[in-house]
């Protein structure tokens, strides 16, 4: 299983300007740290701990992953306050998903996860 790691950190403007720019990653501006975004890769989103599945981030995010063509998920954490707990409800979603390129994406508690 291949897997991509993005942990998010109110870097929203940035991948909006990086993608309007004409660019295809997201991420910090060095060489190293980009992430390619590739058509038919699936985008997991883990959200916060005082956050919900479809907050500003992950809805802004979800935009920017559609229009490359990508699909997204957006994990519902809500009634897990344990982040324990968490990882292994992602954990599940990526076994049903083995063979296929995924980019995980987390903000706060959901970037620990």
């Amino acid at each position: 299983m291949r897997v991509k790691i993005f942990c998010l950190f109110n870097l929203v403007s940035l991948v909006v300007s990086n993608l309007n720019a004409g660019e295809t990653f997201v991420g910090p501006t060095s060489e190293a740290n980009r992430i390619i975004i590739k058509q038919n890769e699936l985008v997991i989103f883990s959200h916060g701990q005082e956050s919900g599945p479809s907050g500003s981030k992950i809805d802004a995010l979800t935009k920017i992953a559609k229009l490359q063509g990508c699909e997204t998920l957006s994990v519902d954490y809500r009634d897990l306050p344990n982040p324990d707990e968490r990882v292994k409800r992602l954990v599940e979603i990526l076994r049903k998903n083995t063979g296929r390129q995924m980019i995980l994406v987390g903000s706060s508690m959901g970037a620990y996860v």
